[in-house]
């Protein structure tokens, strides 16, 4: 079985097609992620090898998807913060004291390097950032939220890169689960993929909230808390691309849709100088039969009650999916049990 497939299938809840896209259909261009850009085609001009074709994402046009894809400037009440580090790119918003996305240019070089590191955190408050924008660690404490990296500390391959990853501007609210368990493989699969097919480009954010209306959930009534979180990925060598999207919850849940699903509902295109066949598919390399992806159509997409209906179908069917899992689970075990008794017998009468 390809190594790719082993550690994914490892959790039996790491793929669960959940129709998270369903939350994206009533997120609102006003929402933070959507109004935080201006031109950043000069903003990152000192790191935009993290970038595919070193362009940067661009906020685009909700209603002419394929125009000439140029940044809007109508977000002058917003302050954001695009900043270089070592190893990534980041685009802060001061609105929720978070970053809104992380960029990274990943190579099989970079991550085998990144191997040979030990961990040593060093969480610590922007000083880029104005005192009364940024987030401090204090603001996590106590929380129930891990310090979770948009740009993983595991892809970074020197000291100044791990430092850099600490930065409180490379880090959300994250469930605890999701960061110590299903995120967590879904950076160590990419590794995984850099290193096996020589480079992958990756661009990892977050979305505040299920409805337009909703103001999202706040720590210490300072740092906003993502209702989910995102990775876009590409792959050059084989010309896959898609992105992985979870909630930041505890569910293990995470789905797999395609980078223009993506681009229509937060109104950012996150890789503009991706062709545009390449956004339209999902065909990151999910090879067991166990893992699955929603890839809905536009004009399900455009179709609430079509929506709930398959999120409701989808709900029950994971309901059914746990219950069996249960099932099996005490299969096993009665098995297991049975089998040692049969040995201990064999024991007993030698």
């Amino acid at each position: 079985m390809n190594k790719y497939i082993t550690l994914l299938s490892g959790n039996p809840q790491l793929i669960i097609t959940n129709l998270l896209i369903s939350t994206l259909l009533a997120y609102s261009p006003q929402s933070s992620f959507a109004s935080t850009l201006t031109n950043t085609s000069t903003d990152f001009a000192n790191c935009s090898e993290n970038f595919y074709a070193k362009t940067a994402p661009i906020k685009i046009e909700q209603t002419d998807k394929y125009a000439d894809n140029q940044p809007i400037d109508n977000n002058s009440h917003q302050q954001i913060y695009p900043l270089c580090f070592h190893g990534f790119a980041v685009m802060y918003s001061a609105q929720s004291r978070t970053p809104i996305w992380s960029a990274e240019h990943l190579t099989k070089e970079r991550i085998t390097q990144a191997s040979t590191r030990e961990r040593e955190d060093n969480f610590h408050a922007e000083s880029r950032i104005p005192v009364t924008s940024r987030s401090t660690l204090a603001d996590y404490s106590g929380s129930g939220y891990d310090r979770g990296h948009l740009a993983p500390n595991g892809d970074m391959a020197t000291h100044n890169q791990q430092y850099d990853s600490f930065s409180l501007a490379n880090i959300v609210p994250q469930s605890p689960y999701l960061n110590r368990h299903t995120w967590k493989q879904i950076e160590s699969s990419i590794r995984y993929l850099s290193k096996r097919h020589h480079e992958v480009y990756t661009l990892t954010g977050i979305i505040f909230g299920t409805e337009a209306t909703t103001a999202p959930l706040k720590l210490d009534n300072r740092v906003s808390i993502p209702s989910h979180i995102f990775k876009v990925v590409y792959i050059p060598a084989t010309q896959q691309s898609g992105v992985y999207l979870a909630p930041n919850d505890e569910s293990g849940q995470i789905d797999i849709i395609s980078i223009e699903q993506l681009r229509q509902y937060i109104g950012i295109d996150p890789m503009p100088a991706l062709p545009i066949a390449l956004t339209k598919v999902h065909n990151l390399p999910i090879l067991d039969s166990k893992l699955s992806a929603s890839g809905l159509s536009s004009s399900e997409l455009s179709d609430p009650k079509l929506i709930e209906s398959k999120l409701n179908t989808t709900n029950n069917a994971n309901q059914e999916h746990k219950m069996e899992k249960v099932k099996l689970t005490g299969v096993w075990l009665i098995r297991w049990i049975e089998s040692m008794i049969v040995w201990l017998k064999e024991q007993i009468s030698q």
